[in-house]
């Protein structure tokens, strides 16, 4: 990239992803201008396009990364777990709890289809495909060491089963508002997802 050494490239995008995440955090996609994202960069729109192709692919970027501190997240927190119960529910509980620390995240998930206007069909597949990616290896090993039901189970429906924690957690308000107890609700479902996978699969 002309005018820029490989070192000035690196840190310049690194502080445009951290500007774009705060600032998508607070105002949300389409409130987020680019000229927002560049300004506290130091860097001029026009500049911008010389490290992304568009405000939609920063976007897919600044998800790909909060998602990654999830999963490393639930990567520490399952690691040393020899017992697969106890490995599958550390699995659901931390996923619920990382989203809830993530303001972003809960608001993509709040108002799923106004995310998914802002990204196109291959940035979704390569969200989704990231977290499959990175889940499978812990749900493996925890089929490896289970008879349940879970081994029937391919490691995407556990994502799709994670993805249903996120439409709670986005939805903590509103539980609470109506007093049906976000706390003990997110408790209740992941005693039963866990308990439910684990258990004896059904006589065919």
């Amino acid at each position: 990239m002309p005018g820029f050494s490989d070192e000035e490239r690196d840190e310049i995008e690194s502080a445009l992803v951290d500007s774009a995440q705060q600032l998508f955090t607070l105002y949300g996609f389409q409130k987020t201008t680019v000229e927002d994202i560049t300004e506290p960069v130091g860097i001029a729109e026009s500049t911008f396009y010389r490290f992304f192709d568009s405000k939609t692919e920063m976007y897919t970027r600044v998800l790909l990364r909060e998602q990654d501190e999830v999963i490393d997240a639930i990567e520490s927190e399952v690691e040393g777990i020899t017992d697969p119960e106890r490995k599958l529910e550390r699995l659901f509980r931390t996923w619920a709890t990382e989203f809830e620390k993530r303001d972003l995240l809960v608001r993509s998930h709040r108002e799923p289809q106004n995310t998914l206007r802002s990204m196109n069909h291959v940035d979704v597949d390569e969200v989704k495909s990231d977290i499959i990616v990175r889940v499978s290896p812990i749900v493996e090993d925890i089929q490896a060491n289970s008879d349940g039901l879970i081994n029937d189970l391919r490691p995407e429906v556990i994502f799709q089963l994670l993805s249903v924690l996120e439409l709670i957690v986005a939805q903590k308000e509103a539980y609470d508002e109506y007093g049906w107890g976000y706390s003990s609700f997110k408790d209740t479902v992941i005693t039963i997802l866990t308990e439910g996978l684990m258990g004896e699969r059904p006589e065919k």
